[in-house]
């Protein structure tokens, strides 16, 4: 475990990518105290929690990770030792050599601090990787826009009937809201097949995609193939005791 008491957390914030945005709010109001973000060579003790951002633990000595996930693709881990809370599913557990530790995206526990009723008057949309937003514009669906304000993809997400994503996150707040949802691998998905094994490990299910084309196949395997959630209290503890037996003081919620 860290040396020092958790006061900071990371989060990539190269981009206003919803996914990586919403991570300070789920945290710091699962705490119920703000974790400033740390920079790059912060000695403090940092939670790194929501994104495939495994490879962070490199960065900082005195760290504790809680639902992150492991993509080789967005960078490979070298630290030998890692100090682990929580990881997001199977495969980042395996990478790290553990067995039954608590698991699941952070995002899971959205609903938690940010309470909405789906109500499916959005209809059909489509929420699209950052990177391949430009030409996603060019689809037949109602495009979310992934770097729009967090809160907003949200609202546009719970409010849907049905969501194609290739975004993850995407994926992992609809099941979170209850909200029916499918796997289109566009451009990004093919560089990502570790990470959305890691997600769909960790819900009971194989991994499974759709063409845009086979829109009532994607919905019968949505109504199908309810997500099977981690332990989701679980994953709530592990990041309160995990921040309690730094030294950090904590409440939960």
């Amino acid at each position: 475990m860290p040396s020092q008491p958790v006061t900071h957390q990371f989060w990539y914030n190269l981009t206003t990518n919803f996914g990586d945005a919403m991570s300070p709010f789920i945290v710091n109001n699962l705490l119920g105290r703000e974790l400033p973000r740390a920079e790059p060579g912060f000695q403090g003790g940092v939670l790194i929690a929501l994104g495939s951002i495994l490879h962070v633990a490199d960065v900082f000595e005195n760290h504790l990770v809680w639902g992150t996930g492991y993509e080789p693709k967005y960078g490979r881990l070298k630290r030998e030792k890692v100090n682990v809370a929580a990881v997001r599913g199977p495969v980042t557990a395996e990478k790290l050599g553990l067995k039954n530790p608590a698991m699941g995206d952070p995002a899971l526990l959205l609903p938690k601090v940010h309470p909405l009723t789906p109500d499916a008057s959005g209809g059909v949309v489509l929420v699209p990787h950052h990177t391949s937003l430009k030409w996603a514009r060019y689809l037949p669906y109602r495009i979310v826009d992934p770097l729009a304000p967090w809160k907003d993809v949200v609202r546009e997400i719970v409010s849907a009937k049905f969501v194609w994503c290739e975004a993850m996150h995407a994926a992992i707040v609809a099941a979170a809201y209850g909200v029916p949802w499918a796997w289109w691998k566009g451009r990004h998905g093919h560089r990502a097949v570790v990470k959305w094994s890691d997600w769909f490990g960790s819900i009971g299910l194989e991994p499974a995609c759709f063409s845009l084309l086979r829109r009532k196949a994607a919905e019968r395997w949505a109504a199908n193939n309810p997500p099977r959630f981690p332990d989701r209290d679980r994953l709530l503890n592990a990041l309160l005791e995990g921040v309690k037996l730094q030294g950090g003081e904590q409440s939960g919620r």
